[in-house]
């Protein structure tokens, strides 16, 4: 992060700052005052927007094409801006994210297994958004100077393939839409 009082802002918030709070912020004689102004930043309902709209590109998915899917986007995005908000654990936010159970009307989280059709969405989802790494070309083929294997990328598969997946449809919904209800690791279809 920079030293300007601008960039703080676009850093952390994905704003600018009005000309009184940058005055007031060189104003400041105080040698902690950027330390307070990251602290109050994050504090702010922009912060948690901010972020939850990162976490929404990421991994990049389709715009809803209708409105039984727009609903899942916006009640997952939500959801994702509560959690920063809250400053949940790290650990938590994905174990609700890959442990999801239900549709998205009762469990937002449930979501993204609406948006991942093959072990292999999970495998490229997972391994790129939780671990930070790409495990993708593992999937064909083991490079020499690369640590992950086929072996290692079809035992993540192997995992996500137990996942139960099935449409549930959505009560008076006029376009006969579905959600999708998922069951983390159950070979057993989840319940409607």
């Amino acid at each position: 992060m920079s030293n300007s009082p601008a960039r703080v802002y676009l850093d952390i918030t994905g704003t600018l700052p009005d000309a009184k709070s940058i005055r007031d912020l060189v104003a400041d004689k105080d040698p902690k005052k950027r330390d307070k102004l990251v602290d109050r930043l994050v504090d702010s309902p922009e912060y948690s927007y901010f972020f939850a709209n990162k976490w929404a590109d990421v991994p990049p998915r389709e715009a809803p094409q209708s409105a039984d899917r727009a609903y899942g986007t916006f009640a997952f995005h939500t959801w994702i801006r509560e959690a920063v908000a809250a400053d949940k654990p790290y650990d938590e936010f994905v174990r609700d994210i890959v442990c999801a159970i239900g549709d998205e009307t009762k469990s937002p989280p449930a979501f993204w297994y609406r948006e991942v059709q093959t072990p292999e969405n999970f495998v490229d989802d997972v391994s790129q958004v939780f671990l930070g790494q790409r495990l993708a070309c593992a999937n064909c083929h083991h490079h020499p100077y690369e640590k992950w294997s086929q072996d290692d990328y079809w035992g993540i598969a192997a995992f996500f393939a137990r996942v139960g997946k099935k449409n549930v449809p959505v009560a008076g919904s006029r376009t006969k839409g579905t959600r999708t209800a998922s069951r983390c690791c159950s070979s057993d279809p989840p319940a409607a």
